[in-house]
């Protein structure tokens, strides 16, 4: 009886020693092993090369002569605390962020047809400024409704842009049930790329940025953070330079942002526009001066640069100049476009 015991307890032991060491291994190890794996937080184009390669117009990536000009999308998505994580911002080309009601942003996020992003949203209503803003690019606009000026423009301009819209074209996007309405809608590059095939019957060709080199290392800032403030604490934006990747990482009321696909926000230029915005009714909505000239600031290579912005009309691309009127040229990457209240 006594050696049952022993052997019992010489078992039990042993599994406990054996349940340790395995519980070691999986939380332990991984701290001292250096991941094989890519950095999925930085950009997908931070570390292209341009030889023997184009620029895209888009967003400067390294594309086969005579690709530049890819088709893009433009998609509305929300910025509501009950939507976030948001999906697919850390994948787009061009990101504006601007106000709309009650002091929260919402974003239109221009992603090229060249990329393949599997989940994009949650994707909200449409705002003139928006129209106004996806015009240039011309082709896809996908949207859930929108206010009735915003929706006026779309029928105004439907010979430029493809209105998607899922009230009509709900095929091209689906509910999450996972989530509440309306925080629930979203679409894909599959999606979007079907419907260009079907419904774009006129591709536009727009004009493209200026694109450069990544400043080299040494002559890199050691640190820089860009704040755009808000009323609202969970509205409040700050951009920290990451030197080693030459890019800007992004923080929302406070804390990294993460898209729910898995990497950080993060942007190889930011600009802060500064415009004409003003409130027009009493649900706050806001008009936005998308056309003219006006001042900005444009943050590269943890440089920070004064400029003026200039976009003669709607169908005219929004471009940037220094102080010497040289139109300023941006790394290959993601940039966001911070607009707001002069």
């Amino acid at each position: 009886m006594n050696k049952l015991k022993k052997r019992r307890t010489a078992e039990i032991l042993f599994l406990a020693v054996a349940l340790f060491l395995g519980a070691a291994i999986y939380f332990v190890v991984p701290f001292f092993i250096t991941s094989p794996k890519v950095d999925e937080s930085v950009s997908i184009f931070s570390t292209a090369s341009h030889e023997g390669k184009s620029w895209r117009k888009i967003d400067g990536a390294p594309v086969p002569f005579g690709k530049e000009n890819s088709p893009v999308y433009a998609v509305v998505i929300e910025n509501h605390p009950n939507a976030r994580p948001l999906s697919g911002l850390a994948r787009a080309s061009l990101v504006y962020e601007a106000p709309v009601e009650g002091g929260l942003t919402r974003f239109l996020a221009i992603f090229s047809a060249d990329e393949r992003v599997s989940e994009i949203g949650p994707v909200r209503s449409a705002r003139p400024y928006f129209v106004d803003l996806a015009t240039e690019f011309g082709g896809i606009f996908a949207h859930v409704g929108g206010s009735d000026a915003a929706l006026a423009l779309l029928d105004k301009e439907r010979g430029k842009l493809v209105d998607l819209n899922q009230y009509y074209k709900s095929e091209y996007f689906w509910r999450d049930g996972g989530r509440f309405a309306p925080h629930n809608v979203y679409t894909n590059s599959e999606n979007l790329a079907l419907a260009d095939q079907k419904l774009n019957l006129n591709p536009l060709l727009f004009d493209g940025w200026q694109f450069k080199e990544d400043a080299p290392l040494p002559s890199r800032p050691e640190k820089e953070e860009v704040k755009v403030s808000s009323p609202l604490k969970s509205y409040e934006v700050k951009w920290v330079y990451d030197r080693i990747h030459n890019s800007y990482v992004r923080y929302e009321g406070g804390e990294t942002q993460k898209d729910n696909n898995g990497p950080v926000v993060r942007a190889k230029n930011i600009v802060i526009l500064k415009t004409d915005i003003e409130i027009i009714d009493a649900v706050t909505r806001r008009a936005i001066q998308t056309a003219g000239a006006g001042e900005a600031t444009v943050f590269r290579d943890g440089e920070t640069i004064p400029a003026r912005w200039k976009r003669p009309d709607a169908k005219s691309r929004l471009k940037f100049y220094d102080a010497d009127g040289a139109e300023i040229s941006f790394n290959a990457g993601q940039t966001w476009i911070e607009i707001v209240s002069k």
